[in-house]
């Protein structure tokens, strides 16, 4: 065999093995990006949203002795005996890069109950726990999103708003007063806006009934959002939940 050619064919070879060896070495990198990203080493990116919420709160005196009626549908209207108080609250909500969201209320039906920190919200996610508080106030209360001695259940799946949700049921006793809590939350999956699309919030005690509906009517992705609004504003003490 021609010297020449026999030196051709070795150097196409190695520059072949060569190429071979370069790709192989990317797709493990890819392997491996993607086994991180699976196991949550690699955070995905996240958008800026906002979205409106509707809150519907029913009040309830059972000191009577007789028990009140309500009940809640899948749009999020309540429906409830002549011994309720219905107050609607409307909210816009803003959400971060971060997973930080805002909520601001814009509206309230005639009458409604103004407790502390019903008009703004700051709500951090990814650290569990939410700050309540009113503007032009000094004090926010910090309020943690899973209360200790929690109990979860998983609801399974649903559509809400045409998008698939998740369920979860919780449940737990506040240790101030021995109100028995329940929470059920949908949150939509596939997507990090992190508001649940659908929450109901049950509680009892001291002859007393509260449901507090939660309702994502709108959301969209936004353009990026004002650092400021997802800040407390002024010089608030924080103070826990008592």
């Amino acid at each position: 065999m021609n010297v020449d050619l026999l030196r051709s064919r070795c150097a196409y070879l190695f520059h072949a093995l060569q190429i071979s060896s370069r790709a192989l070495m990317a797709f493990s990198l890819l392997l491996a990006l993607l086994a991180q990203s699976a196991n949550g080493q690699i955070k995905p990116s996240h958008s800026f949203w906002t979205a409106q919420q509707e809150v519907i709160v029913l009040r309830c005196d059972e000191s009577n002795g007789n028990p009140c009626f309500y009940d809640v549908n899948d749009e999020g209207i309540v429906s409830y005996d002549r011994r309720g108080t219905l107050d609607r609250y409307t909210y816009d909500v803003y959400q971060n890069e971060m997973g930080i969201v805002r909520r601001r209320l814009i509206s309230a039906s005639s009458h409604a109950v103004m407790e502390q920190g019903r008009r703004e919200q700051l709500v951090n996610y990814p650290q569990r726990y939410a700050l309540v508080f009113d503007l032009g106030g000094g004090q926010a209360v910090r309020v943690p999103l899973v209360f200790p001695n929690t109990t979860s259940t998983t609801l399974g799946d649903r559509q809400i708003l045409g998008i698939k949700c998740h369920g979860v049921l919780r449940k737990w006793v506040q240790q101030r007063n021995r109100f028995r809590r329940s929470e059920e939350t949908w949150i939509a999956t596939g997507s990090d806006f992190k508001e649940p699309l659908f929450q109901v919030d049950y509680g009892s005690g001291n002859n007393s009934i509260l449901v507090e509906v939660h309702v994502i009517r709108s959301f969209k992705v936004s353009p990026p959002l004002e650092p400021s609004i997802f800040k407390l504003p002024g010089a608030y003490q924080v103070v826990e939940l008592p």
